[in-house]
């Protein structure tokens, strides 16, 4: 009997808890700010790591806008922790990409 999962994926954008340096996969070197999960296989996430390409102040909001653009896509493993949370590790900090139930 297969064993089903129901997943729910945050396709926010998040943000890293500081700016990294990533290899991308041609290898190079990319400063990295944020990241959008774009799919998920199993045990794997798609990521699309992003960064900040312009910053500007918008006067009717009385606010800065943070502008980003996607560099590269990569998988990432996911870890499935018994209390529904699905994590993923990027540069040894975990962020949270969803929740999962077992049906």
């Amino acid at each position: 009997m297969a064993k089903f999962i129901k997943v729910n994926i945050d396709k926010s954008e998040k943000w890293l808890d500081k700016q990294r340096t990533m290899t991308d996969n041609d290898g190079w070197k990319r400063q990295i700010d944020s990241f959008i999960v774009t799919g998920i296989t199993g045990t794997y996430a798609n990521i699309l790591f992003r960064r900040v390409c312009d910053v500007e102040y918008s006067e009717k909001e009385n606010r800065r806008i943070y502008k980003t653009i996607g560099m590269f896509e990569k998988r990432k493993k996911v870890t499935y922790t018994p209390d529904g949370k699905m994590i993923i590790n990027i540069c040894g900090v975990d962020y949270q990409i969803g929740t999962y139930e077992s049906a």
